[in-house]
């Protein structure tokens, strides 16, 4: 089988590179794995092999932050056995054996052979059964925190080179030992070596994987040995016939890179990855025309629904890079998802333009259809768009879900992830770079944080997501599953990539008072996530707090055991009040500035957890703002102790992953189906519920019962957004949505009949 690099994704959006240089059934051999890259696989339909070989340019999230997610993907959802090798800069080790530590806790498979780690300057050497491959790391900066990577493979051949058989008079038996792979040693005493007789399938099959994004990067480049060896006319079997770039434009602007490159000969294809270089509208998943079509519905709780690219390409510079390589005779191509890149140019055939095409194509077509029908749209949009909400709240919250999917990603619903922002406390003066004026004194609170976080608030605020993620104060981890933490490092890593676009490292101190990250976490990860704030937070990390989750819960002494017998009574409203305050009277250091940064700056009267029962340590999240209150159950099962917290609530956000009422196989699980949700909130009354973490079976509608209307309970979407008073009517549209939209297709014919649901609920 041939090589060829094929590419998952590149720069654009919350993505970074990710290539993978070979794939079938029995293996497939990545560059990088950054956090989405499950999705995009899937999304890209790609095979799902049996051994796995990942080199890294770095442990940042933008090359390492998709390895956890699917290594858990496919270590819960595969039916065989499957081998991982890891290879990447010195400190991969004792991260991964923290992570395995943390995970192992919670009763995940774990073998002592899983990983093959790599964290040396020394060269690497991968065997295949049928392929060889060399793997060289290159230095690029004085921390040794990224790397390059030479790849030198070699294809065994079928055949014999008979020309070579002929002029070196072998015999039948020297032909089996070379077939076999082993060296002969002829009667003048040449040593003849299999590579010398076999036929060579290309010239030269070394690729090299550049990461060049400053000077610095580039100067290591320049100065690195290993590299000068495969310059042009210094070794024929050294020959690089590939170079793929993830790279800056200040880079490709400065000639001493362009003058570097020309050394390695006219022969070789240069790749370009490059975000400012790429057109984005191909590389949207079909999440985004999704999302889209609930935007035709009902824009003002689906607002993120913008025609406009993720980013501007710059044109004139585009044109002049590419000038300016063809001007040196050098060979150029700007990276694009979906594209296979052979080693021999020549060889390329030009096809993904026409399927990245059609891809654009189908995603749109859905959307297309819905607006055609501009008739029954412009009916549907005048019922919807003026509805008034008759009930207030003081400095009510607005919230975004994120993600709604459970146990992994897919292609029309994100992992577990939902954004609350809070107006704050307009008396308590904040600097006007962290709170711009659109705003200004507001605060966000992130309940759980799956998977794809980072980029879904991205493609959510777009523009603004730099402004958010300066904003956001709290993270609350509900439980350590996979689909409820593994976008976490992503999203505190680039928090304070934005924080940097306004301080200095030298504010450090200001920093850490204006704009403090409360994170909220089970205590069995906490030493896995001290380990993760030192990869992401190079500058500010004395801004983050760690918080057990325990100690915000105020009834610690009720609680599941492990042999899931249940120790909760019933408490008493007032009993519950009463715990709630000694939490508050008897906090720590650490607790107490938590619990006063949240009255005196969010204008959050209470923030506090419960446990619930689930197959894990888990627990839910009560906020009470001056005149509301919302709970997040995270993942349960039915239990007595959301019953003494649920009382007075405004907003309840429960799990239900068994839309289809399958009570057995939920209660196995620990989860929550339909039909028990809505015997709660018939018991308990809460004032609006909304339903999250459906199955994978829900893909793009998870239909509710009549009885589940009745009690005024919706199905929340990714990018939902509504202001806690909306809810009161939020409930309203499920039939519509319902009419439109079902798990086969968008159902554009029923338009007129989705008028008619609409014209009844809102009249």
């Amino acid at each position: 089988m041939k090589w060829c690099v094929r590419i998952l994704c590149t720069q654009v959006r919350d993505l970074s590179t990710a290539v993978t240089l070979r794939q079938d059934t029995s293996s497939a051999f990545f560059l990088n794995c950054p956090n989405s890259l499950t999705r995009m696989i899937d999304d890209n339909s790609f095979p799902k092999p049996r051994s796995y070989k990942f080199i890294l340019q770095s442990l940042r999230h933008e090359h390492f932050g998709g390895f956890p997610p699917l290594y858990y993907e496919r270590a819960h959802f595969s039916r065989r056995n499957f081998l991982i090798e890891v290879h990447g800069p010195r400190g991969l080790e004792e991260y991964m054996k923290s992570f395995r530590m943390a995970y192992g806790t919670e009763g995940a498979k774990w073998s002592a052979s899983d990983f093959l780690f790599t964290n040396k300057d020394e060269e690497v050497s991968m065997l295949d059964i049928k392929n060889k491959t060399k793997i060289i790391p290159v230095q690029m900066d004085s921390k040794d925190t990224f790397l390059s990577y030479i790849v030198e493979v070699y294809e065994q051949p079928k055949s014999l080179n008979d020309a070579k058989v002929k002029h070196l008079k072998l015999t039948p038996m020297h032909i089996e030992q070379l077939t076999a792979g082993n060296s002969i040693t002829l009667e003048n005493g040449k040593v003849v070596t299999p590579d010398e007789v076999h036929c060579r399938l290309t010239d030269s099959l070394s690729l090299m994987f550049i990461y060049a994004k400053t000077m610095e990067n580039v100067q290591f480049l320049t100065e690195s040995k290993k590299a000068a060896e495969y310059l042009e006319g210094k070794s024929p079997a050294k020959r690089v016939s590939l170079m793929y770039h993830t790279t800056s434009l200040e880079v490709l602007k400065d000639p001493r890179y362009l003058n570097f490159l020309e050394q390695f000969g006219q022969h070789v294809h240069h790749v370009i990855d490059c975000k400012e270089l790429i057109e984005d509208e191909n590389m949207r998943l079909p999440a985004h025309y999704f999302t889209k079509v609930l935007h035709t519905v009902n824009s003002r709780i689906f607002p993120a629904a913008s025609s406009q690219g993720f980013h501007t390409v710059d044109k004139a510079a585009k044109l002049s890079i590419l000038n300016e390589f063809m001007k040196r005779g050098l060979k150029v191509s700007i990276a694009a998802i979906g594209r296979n890149v052979p080693l021999r140019l020549e060889e390329e055939k030009v096809v993904f333009k026409q399927k990245i095409s059609e891809i654009a194509t189908n995603n749109h077509k859905a959307v297309r259809d819905m607006i055609e029908d501009k008739q029954n749209l412009k009916k549907i949009w005048t019922t919807c768009e003026n509805i008034k909400s008759t009930k207030r709240f003081k400095n009510e919250p607005f919230i975004v879900f994120l993600g709604t999917a459970s146990m992994k990603t897919t292609k029309y619903r994100a992992a577990s992830g939902i954004y609350i922002n809070v107006p704050g406390n307009t008396e308590k003066a904040v600097d006007p770079r962290i709170s711009p004026s659109r705003y200004k004194n507001s605060f966000g609170i992130l309940a759980d944080c799956g998977e794809g976080a980072y980029g879904q608030m991205t493609d959510h605020f777009l523009g603004s997501t730099g402004d958010i993620l300066r904003n956001l104060r709290v993270i609350f981890i509900t439980h350590f599953h996979g689909d409820h933490v593994f976008g976490l490092g992503q999203v505190v890593e680039e928090a304070e990539k934005a924080l940097l676009e306004v301080y200095t490292p030298r504010d450090a101190e200001k920093v850490k008072k204006e704009a403090p990250l409360y994170i909220v976490v089970p205590e069995n990860i906490l030493l896995y996530m001290r380990l993760t704030l030192n990869l992401v937070c190079p500058y500010f990390k004395a801004r983050v707090r760690l918080i057990p989750i325990f100690n915000l819960n105020p009834c610690r002494k009720y609680f599941f055991d492990s042999t899931e017998e249940v120790r909760v009574p019933p408490i008493p409203e007032g009993r519950v009040e009463e715990l709630i305050a000694d939490l508050y009277l008897t906090a720590g250091p650490g607790l107490k500035e938590f619990i006063d940064y949240l009255k005196s700056v969010m204008g959050i009267q209470r923030l506090h957890s419960f446990e619930t029962q689930h197959t894990v340590n888990s627990h839910g999240m009560v906020l009470n703002g001056p005149d509301w209150k919302v709970i997040y159950t995270g993942d349960t099962m039915p239990n007595a102790m959301l019953d003494n917290f649920i009382y007075k609530t405004d907003l309840l956000i429960h799990e239900c992953t068994f839309v289809n009422n399958i009570a057995r196989k939920a209660e196995c699980v620990k989860h929550t189906s339909q039909k028990e949700i809505t015997e709660i909130v018939r018991r308990l009354k809460p004032w609006r519920t909304i339903l999250t973490h459906f199955s994978q079976t829900d893909m793009r509608i998870a239909r509710l019962s009549q009885e589940a209307i009745d009690e005024k309970i919706f199905a929340a979407y990714d990018h939902l957004q509504f202001n806690l008073s909306d809810a009161e009517w939020i409930y309203k549209l499920v039939p519509i949505f319902e009419k439109v939209i079902t798990n086969n297709f968008i159902n554009c014919v029923h338009l007129d009949r989705a008028f008619k649901y609409s014209h009844c609920y809102f009249a």
